[in-house]
């Protein structure tokens, strides 16, 4: 069981999505599927290999979670992308990448990752898709764009060795700060 030590209060977290009016004009975009059958490296090689979720890959580094998923799994990451980070408010992205704030970016990237590895095949038995590891509810929502809580997904199914990635275009939980 992952455990995030941090000073009381010092984790706060808004359970709602954020989606941004450049975001919600993105609504109409296509799904990109991948091939679940094409072997790669573990699910942090394979987020540390894209242009972008670079923003997410050095979140993942400066927050101390980049050993975890570097380990067994299997786990499911809802990776957002660079552009939804950067959608978050003005100085958010680079006040949660100083050091005295390790333990709320920790927080932060937890509600983005499950334990199992999900494929998006059983998205439809169930739009509860389970318990992040930071305790938010990730809920699927059907529909011309699909979405994980309040964020569009626009690539889904992306596979590595030891779990899946889904790419979405929003943050699944708001750290307060």
């Amino acid at each position: 069981m992952l455990k995030i030590l941090a000073p009381s209060g010092a984790i706060a977290l808004c359970l709602l999505g954020v989606v941004s009016s450049a975001q919600a004009q993105e609504a109409a975009t296509p799904v990109k599927a991948t091939s679940a059958t094409v072997e790669r490296g573990d699910v942090l090689e394979v987020i540390n290999s894209s242009p972008d979720y670079s923003l997410f890959a050095t979140m993942l580094q400066r927050s101390g979670m980049a050993p975890v998923l570097d380990g067994h799994g299997p786990f499911t990451v809802f990776v957002p992308t660079n552009e939804a980070l950067s959608a978050l408010p003005a100085g958010m992205v680079e006040q949660l990448l100083q050091p005295q704030n390790k333990g709320r970016l920790a927080a932060l990237i937890t509600e983005h990752i499950l334990p199992g590895a999900i494929t998006s095949d059983s998205w439809s038995a169930s739009p509860h898709l389970g318990m992040a590891l930071g305790g938010n509810t990730l809920v699927y929502v059907r529909g011309p764009q699909e979405q994980v809580n309040n964020a569009p997904v626009v690539a889904k199914d992306i596979p590595a060795s030891n779990g899946v990635i889904h790419v979405i275009n929003g943050v699944l939980a708001r750290p307060n700060g």
